[in-house]
């Protein structure tokens, strides 16, 4: 089997850079810009001092290379930017429109506090137009902000080592690793010399997630020698562990498993060795599987 990952539409925009990336301001979108704070981006639609956000299409974008009958997801961030000056209760909400079709639930933005949005949707051809349109009154309480946008399929990578290492990149302990035939099969296989550190990541890759929804993180592993000492190996984030350090067994694939939820829109997952001993050991890593939670 070869080694697989997710190849389908993944069309992210971030506002990096003051880059919409293809997103186009609409009439009720003439007022919105990219803000930038330290190395956090969004847009901002919100209308000069004595003017309105009219109704309308705030941003709109054609998304290619759809698969028809596919089911897809659209996402957003989004949180309400009080510019006060009016009463409460003029909130924005916005309908996220996917071709011919309309979210049945608009989008209500209240909260100051940065939310996520979730919209499945078909794809009826291999293109469509898909537009954020405000619904609410105009005024000040009608500003809001949106970042982290994101249209594709659900993610699921699953790297085997038949092809490479798929992206994985070898940390400062996985540089004496390589992939081999072992156990019937194509693994990555860390033979640590002693006298090395023995401490710190063996493989790391960057992840586009959407934020604050859930994934799934795994890995096979077998410890090739019964010579001490045993590895022990974590999955971590760049938050830190996702979880415990657990000694590696002889003998059997074990997993290492983590069910998360990202925190951040680029996240770099790894696989770390908490071994301290500076003696030689040997372990394999057979798979490694990281795909939406809702995928399963």
């Amino acid at each position: 089997m070869n080694t697989k990952q997710n190849v389908s539409l993944r069309d992210f925009t971030d506002f990096k850079n003051y880059n919409t990336n293809g997103w186009i301001r609409g009439r009720a979108g003439v007022h919105a810009n990219v803000m930038k704070e330290g190395d956090k981006c969004w847009l901002r639609s919100a209308a000069p001092e004595g003017q309105s956000i009219s109704s309308g299409v705030v941003i709109e974008k054609v998304i290619y290379d759809l698969a028809p009958g596919t089911i897809y997801l659209f996402s957003l961030r989004t949180r309400h930017y009080d510019i006060g000056g009016e009463p409460t209760g003029m909130y924005p909400f916005v309908f996220i429109k996917t071709g011919n079709e309309i979210s049945a639930q608009p989008i209500e933005i209240v909260d100051p506090e940065w939310k996520v949005h979730l919209v499945p949707f078909h794809a009826h051809a291999s293109k469509i137009l898909i537009q954020l349109i405000n619904m609410s009154p105009g005024g000040k309480r009608n500003a809001f902000d949106m970042a982290d946008i994101f249209v594709g399929t659900p993610l699921l990578d699953i790297t085997t080592f038949d092809d490479g290492l798929n992206g994985w990149t070898q940390g400062n302990v996985g540089q004496t690793g390589s992939i081999t035939q072992l156990y019937g099969k194509s693994v990555f296989q860390n033979r640590v010399p002693s006298q090395a550190p023995h401490n710190g990541v063996v493989l790391n890759k960057d992840f586009t997630l959407i934020h604050e929804r859930e994934y799934v993180f795994i890995i096979s592993v077998r410890r090739d020698n019964q010579r001490p000492p045993k590895p022990i190996l974590s999955l971590a984030s760049r938050t830190g562990n996702l979880t415990d350090a657990t000694p590696v067994g002889f003998g059997d694939w074990q997993s290492l498993e983590s069910r998360f939820r990202a925190e951040r829109a680029i996240e770099t997952l790894s696989i770390v060795s908490h071994q301290m001993d500076d003696q030689a050991n040997a372990y394999s890593i057979g798979d490694i599987q990281v795909f939406d939670y809702l995928a399963t």
